[in-house]
């Protein structure tokens, strides 16, 4: 299932069904002012909520700390 932002779902048979799929939602989303707003207002939140740099600090932070809990690389050659 390929999910477009704003909720609309297509299966995934083929690459040209899902090409197609997603082709007709893009034209049916452009066709209809009021769902394009929804998908926008939709697809910003969804930025700022994940590509903040607030959240860019928590992932590089995690990762950070997930790499000291587990050490010196036991391959690693000096």
């Amino acid at each position: 299932m390929v999910r477009l932002v704003g909720g609309s779902a297509v299966p995934v048979e083929s690459p040209e069904q899902v090409i197609e799929d997603l082709a007709n939602e893009v034209v049916r989303v452009a066709d209809d002012r009021e769902r394009m707003r929804e998908v926008a207002a939709e697809a910003s939140r969804r930025v700022a909520e994940h590509y903040s740099a607030d959240n860019y600090d928590r992932v590089i932070d995690r990762a950070y700390a997930m790499a000291v809990e587990a050490g010196p690389w036991q391959g690693r050659r000096d």
